[in-house]
């Protein structure tokens, strides 16, 4: 009996540390606020903040205001997961002056170890020229894995859908993936060979461009999806193999007692 007892338990703990398909396990459409309708076991519901606000089923941001989701165990370790985001709009960038040639609006991350975010360059007469570009990065600005993704040598303020894959067992160079409009994926990404899974997150946040230092959004964006293939045990799995724990080490006590 207490084989089995063993057996079962190391199982359960199994699946809460498995990687399976990449399925959705958040879903925001700003119907009810930042409710999570993704319908999954755990709901991941988040909390605007107050400068944030939900209007016509859109999420609106302003400057430093998005929406924080907090800690996301679907995303701790991942090594492939994707992240959808429907409708976005920038309606304003910040006041670059003479010696500003860039901001990124960041969508979701943690500070400074990984994010997926936009990046816009303003000066038409410098090098850099303009431009929008795309970027997920994992690792962050000390060393990591990272695609850009060229969208246009023009400013573009609306996407109808912006999508970031990550397929952590691939070669770097195919690792990352990213998509506008529904077009075509464009992969690749150069860095280094380790950054192949979310790093873990204490806290993800939707426009979370303050906690990495970067330039603030004034914008908007519809409904927001996030998939990814850890699988998390509800709540009350981990109650069965707590009590199973207990009963195994009680078992064992009374053994010794006996012998």
């Amino acid at each position: 009996m207490r084989k089995w007892i063993t057996v079962g338990l190391v199982a359960l703990v199994w699946v809460g540390s498995a990687r399976a398909e990449v399925k959705l396990f958040a879903k925001y459409d700003w119907k009810d606020g930042a409710k999570d309708v993704a319908g999954g076991a755990i709901r991941h519901d988040g909390v605007l903040a107050p400068d944030a606000s939900i209007v016509d089923g859109k999420l609106v941001v302003d400057r430093w205001d998005g929406v924080t989701l907090g800690k996301i165990p679907e995303l701790n370790g991942a090594n492939e997961a994707l992240f959808r985001f429907e409708d976005v709009t920038f309606d304003r960038f910040d006041d670059l002056g003479s010696q500003r040639s860039s901001s990124y609006p960041v969508f979701l991350g943690d500070g400074m170890k990984w994010w997926a975010a936009a990046y816009f360059t303003f000066l038409p007469e410098s090098e850099l020229g303009l431009k929008t570009r795309l970027v997920f990065n994992i690792g962050g600005f000390r060393g990591g894995a990272a695609l850009t993704a060229e969208v246009a040598d023009e400013v573009v303020t609306h996407f109808d859908s912006i999508e970031y894959r990550l397929n952590g067992n691939a070669p770097v160079n195919e690792r990352f993936a990213i998509r506008w409009n529904d077009g075509p994926w464009v992969v690749g990404g150069t860095g280094d060979d380790w950054a192949n899974s979310i790093p873990v997150t204490e806290l993800v946040r939707i426009n979370n461009g303050a906690s990495a230092d970067w330039d603030p959004m004034w914008g908007s964006m519809g409904t927001v999806s996030l998939s990814s293939n850890v699988v998390v045990p509800e709540p009350g799995v981990w109650g069965v193999v707590g009590m199973m724990g207990m009963a195994l080490g009680v078992r064992r006590r009374r053994r010794t007692k006996v012998d």
